[in-house]
Formats: structure tokens, sequence, C-alpha cells
């Protein structure tokens, strides 16, 4: 057995395919006819673009604005450069052929990206060694095809996986993906939780310890894989299979269903989105409310900031999508290393621990002016909210109520209509806000809790490291006690809390959830039937009895054991 990290739920019994990739060796050669060689450059040039122009698209329409900025980067550049230009001259001045001129290009901009301290301008050499590559491989007809798939759907096998890579995919060819990668910011990542497939990371030679055509049986839940199964785990794993197809179709007749335990304990299934076109999508999976809907995209990837007015419009047309459901927008939550080039962001040796999120959006209160007056006028018209992510003090609360205040006289000024009382809340992430909740109860309308970032810091564990992943411990009792700890702050002052983050679909958390008196779950939009059913189908009494027990041990392998051993029954999922 193969072990890594699932990042994507599901069973699959499919045949490999490994990834393809083409060495490129450049050698240097005097040219005869500098006219041709110039030609056959700029037809190059071309069809780079066309491709690029492709990818865009496809990203795009996949995985939305966000992700698909870099490509719309890196075509901006290729227009606007001048490094081709420059190409060009070294081309007619020494002679020498396109691609070893260009390979002499992406060199020196890796050099500049390894020494460049400003991290706009590291990223944009980064963007120009890409092009560069990019060219070269079309010169030398070097850009092969990394996946050639038939009529049956494949799993893929790779290191890494580009959204370049992906270009001529279509869902129904790919059964699921395995990366030696551990980034769970990898395209083939998202890719995977797009087409609701299963992913598997972190599997260390992956390329070394599966071959093209062996069959494969994948566990996206568990994360684990097995080449060339015997005919008894195999008919086992396609057992397990069926089971799962069945529940699928006992979620869907959940969609439309009221949250509620069975002994009348109702909280809200609540959904998180990135775009507008996946607010219908949520509505149509039944979702209670818009739990979060992600900005990012407002911020990342253009040139200026974006104006009060282009995201009025943008958070208009979202609302208006939530069919008459509650939406609630998330401020700005960009990092260090987006493309944001009209802020300057230092260079950090741990962005993770460092400058951004709402620290940004403080330090230029211009951003988080413009967001929270554009979110006030479309308050005017739908019912929303927002919250304001990654809030590390009482002193920053406070400084935003303050910028609250300052939008609403401005707007007022204007003469633009808004709900003054829009409900407002923020996002707490860290161990040294968990503490104080009830300081922040008492100066909000709710309390989001980011429970992936939450664990994160508890444990002092990078969740993409594969190396330290096993510490990422969602069942560590230290974890579990703080979020009891804030659920009763936050209730004692009378406030809402909500947990948000890819832990609120774990089949073994929500029932512990549930029993700590959460009053809202906020999931990816395509889990709220699965969740609602699980919700549905248990005592929250029932669980509340068996909470203090739970917390009496003292690690989450003996929660683990706890929990599987005795109440194995009711987790279906490990049958």
């Amino acid at each position: 057995m193969i072990r890594g990290i699932g990042v994507s739920e599901g069973l699959i019994v499919a045949k490999a395919i490994l990834k393809k990739e083409k060495k490129i060796e450049v050698t240097r050669r005097e040219i005869v006819n500098v006219e041709d060689e110039i030609t056959r450059l700029t037809d190059a040039v071309y069809q780079y673009t066309e491709q690029l122009e492709k990818t865009y698209k496809k990203t795009l329409n996949i995985l939305g604005e966000e992700e698909a900025a870099i490509h719309k980067n890196h075509l901006n550049i290729l227009r606007d450069s001048v490094v081709i230009g420059g190409v060009k001259k070294q081309i007619r001045d020494k002679g020498i052929n396109a691609e070893f001129v260009l390979n002499e290009v992406k060199g020196k901009y890796e050099s500049i990206f390894k020494r460049m301290d400003d991290a706009f301008l590291r990223k944009k050499a980064e963007y120009i060694k890409n092009i560069t590559e990019g060219i070269i491989k079309q010169l030398m007809n070097a850009d092969v095809q990394p996946f050639e798939l038939g009529d049956e759907a494949l799993v893929l096998v790779a290191d890494e996986i580009h959204s370049s890579d992906t270009m001529e995919l279509e869902k129904d060819k790919v059964a699921a993906i395995i990366i030696g990668d551990s980034s769970k910011l990898n395209h083939g990542v998202m890719l995977a939780k797009n087409w609701k497939i299963p992913c598997v990371i972190g599997v260390k030679g992956v390329m070394n310890e599966i071959n093209d055509g062996d069959l494969l049986m994948v566990d996206g839940n568990k994360g684990e894989i097995i080449v060339n199964p015997d005919a008894e785990t195999l008919e086992s794993f396609k057992n397990k299979q069926n089971k799962e197809e069945e529940l699928d179709k006992i979620y869907d007749t959940y969609i439309n269903e009221r949250t509620i335990t069975k002994d009348n304990h109702v909280i809200n299934i609540n959904s998180i989105v990135s775009k507008a076109e996946e607010v219908s999508a949520s509505i149509s999976l039944g979702c209670d409310q818009v739990g979060i809907y992600r900005t990012e995209h407002m911020f990342i990837g253009i040139s200026d900031m974006p104006s009060e007015e282009s995201q009025y419009q943008a958070y208009l047309q979202a609302a208006e999508k939530a069919n008459g459901k509650t939406i609630c927008f998330r401020t700005f939550d960009c990092h260090g290393q987006s493309d944001i080039p009209y802020i300057h962001i230092p260079d950090q040796s741990n962005p993770d621990l460092g400058f951004f999120s709402t620290r940004i959006a403080l330090a230029n209160r211009e951003i988080l002016l413009n967001q929270i007056k554009a979110i006030l006028r479309v308050s005017a018209t739908y019912d929303v909210s927002f919250a304001v992510p990654m809030v590390s003090s009482i002193d920053e609360t406070l400084d935003i109520k303050v910028l609250i205040e300052e939008a609403m006289l401005e707007l007022s000024d204007k003469g633009f209509p808004f709900k003054r009382d829009i409900r407002f809340g923020v996002i707490l992430e860290m161990p040294s806000v968990a503490i104080i909740t009830n300081f922040f109860a008492q100066e909000v309308d709710f309390i989001y809790v980011d429970i992936d970032d939450m664990l994160q810091y508890v444990t002092a564990t990078d969740r993409r490291n594969d190396d330290v992943f096993e510490y990422y411990d969602f069942l560590h009792p230290g974890f579990l006690r703080i979020l009891r700890s804030m659920v009763r702050a936050s209730h004692r002052e009378g406030t809402q809390i909500t947990f948000t983050g890819r832990l609120c679909s774990n089949e073994l958390l929500i029932p512990i959830f549930v029993a700590m008196g959460i009053d809202e779950l906020v999931v990816h939009y395509k889990n709220i039937p699965k969740v609602r059913w699980e919700v549905n189908s248990m005592e929250k009494k029932f669980w509340e009895d068996q909470l203090d027990t739970i917390l009496k041990y003292s690690s989450g392998t003996k929660i683990r054991q706890f929990l599987e051993k005795t109440y194995g029954d009711s987790f279906l999922w490990n049958e």
C-alpha cells in the first residue's frame, strides 16, 4: 500500500497513466538566414500566446478568476514585454538560434528570481522565466501532451500538475489524481475538488512506485493507494464503492430538508463560495445561507486597486443570485505571495506568520474602506453581512469599527442608501484570540472560527508539509478543548458562533461540533447534502453525554480509537 494525504474524497478503481515530459536540451547554432529565424520566433510566440489564451479561458471556466489570474498576467507580460524585442535584436546581432538566446534570458531571470528582495519584481521575473520556457518548448516542438487519454477514465500520476498540463483533459476521462508534491495549492488538487474526483498528494517517489497501466485502487478519503490489488481486495473495495454510491443517493434526498437533529436541535449548514456562479450552485444544493463569499478575486491579478463601484457591482451580482438568503462577504484576505502589484509587500522569511490578510488591509486603509462601502451599498437592497478575517486583537476590531463608521459617513454625505444595522463579524484563527473570545463576542454581531487555520496554529504544523502532516491532528484534545471554550464564551455573551473550514465536513468531527452547541457550519457547497444528512441522523443529547468522555483522553489517537471502537456503527464511512 502507498500512503499519501487525501485531499479530495472518493473511491475509484482505474488504470494509471504517468505524466510524460520531454527533456529539453538547448544547443547553440549559427544561423544562415536571420529573417527566417525571426519569423520562426514570431510564429512560436504566436502559438504560445494562443496556448496561454486557451489555458486562461479553461482555468477561468473551471476554477474561477483567482486561479486563472496567473495566465492572464503571463499574457499581459508577453504582449507588453520588451523581452521578445531584445531576443530579436540578439538574433540579428549575433546570428544565433532563437531558443539559445531565449534560454540565456531564462537563465538570467532565474538568477534574478533567486536574488530579488521585492516580492512583486520577483514574481514578474518568475513570469518572464515561465514565458521564455514556454516559447522554447514551441520552438523545439517539446510541448508534448503530458497525458494521452483514450476512451476509459484513468488515474493521472505526476510529481506536479500545472494548469497547462490539463488543457486537453475532459472530466469524464479522469478517474482520480495522484501527485508527489504535497502542496494543496497544486493545480491538480483544485481540479480534483472541482470535478469531485479522488485526489491523493504527498506521495514521495510516486513516478517510481507506479507504472503506466497499473491497476490502482484510490481512496481519496484516507489517502491510500493499492497497486495491482488481488481479487479479494478488489472485491472488498468495490463493495465499499457501491456503498458510497448508495450513500450519495441518500445525501441528495436531504438537499431541500431542514437541518435538525433527531432531538430537534436546529443548526445552519452554510456554503463557502468564490464566485457568483457558485452562489447559485450552493442554493440549488440547499444551503441555509451563503456563509462565506470570498472576495480575493477582486484584488488579485490586476494592476490597480479595485474601485468601490466595481466592487459594488460584483457584490450586487452575487447577492442577486442568493435568492433571498443571507450572504456574508469575507473581506480582503490576500497573502503576501498574491499578485497585488499596487501594494508594496516586503520580502518575508515566513509569510504565513507575516504581513498578509487584514494586516495588509489595515496598513492600506483605503482597501478595507472601499470594500466596506461597497458591501454597505449592497445592504440597501439585499440581506448581507460581512466578516473580517485574521483579526489578532481587540484593538484591530475597534479600528475596523471606526472604519465602518467612516464608511457610513461617506456614503451618507453622497446620498447612498445602506442598512445601518448591517451585521459585522470577525474570523478568529489564532489561539491567542481564542482565549479571549468573550471580549470579541462583546464587540461584534457574530464570530467565525476558521478551524483549519486554528488547528495549524495550535499544533504548530504547516499542513502543506507532508513531513509534519501527521502532527496536524484534528482530534488533538487541546484543539477540541479550545473550540469548546470558544463556543461557551461566545454563547455566554449572547453572540452567534460559526465554524468554517474544510474540517467542518469531517465525519468524525461533525457530531462533536453539534455536541458543543455550534450555531452554524460553513462547508464547501458541494458537501452540504452530506453534512446535513449526518446532522439529521444524530441526537445532540447523545453526543453531549459523550463529549466529556472524549475530552478526558490525552491524545487524538485515543479519541479516534474511542470513536471508531464504540460508535463504529454510526460512522458508515469506516465500515
